[in-house]
């Protein structure tokens, strides 16, 4: 099961991944925006891969970054993977690597480009 945390305005990934037959939902703050894919319901159960597309770099502060991975970290089964790109633009000076290592336990970079790194997190059990 897949999460597509932070999915916005039409759900274009989950759109695309359910057409290509994933078991994914979609989620986002703004579920009010008459998406019928946006579940509001979403984080009440848990996945086996989240993903978040220009999620983390648009949080506002520190401290905000830091609640949006504990949401993205409860909803992941021990185990999951979490998939996250960290674009530069908006730029934030904030080492995603070390805090996503502090948070999940085990983190590598799979892909992206130099100024839109994509990232691999897994929740291991000492991090639960």
């Amino acid at each position: 099961t897949i999460l597509d945390f932070g999915a916005g305005k039409g759900a274009t990934s989950t759109k695309y991944l359910l057409s290509k037959g994933f078991d994914v939902v979609a989620y986002d703050l703004w579920v009010g925006n008459g998406d019928v894919l946006l579940d509001k319901f979403a984080l009440n159960r848990q996945y086996d891969i989240v993903f978040a597309s220009n999620v983390l770099n648009v949080q506002s502060s520190l401290l905000m970054l830091f609640e949006t991975l504990n949401q993205i970290k409860l909803v992941m089964e021990n185990n999951g993977e979490f998939i996250c790109n960290y674009p530069q633009s908006p730029l934030k000076e904030t080492d995603i690597e070390e805090i996503l290592l502090s948070m999940f336990g085990f983190v590598e970079r799979v892909g992206g480009t130099k100024s839109a790194p994509v990232w691999k997190a897994i929740k291991t059990q000492q991090n639960t």
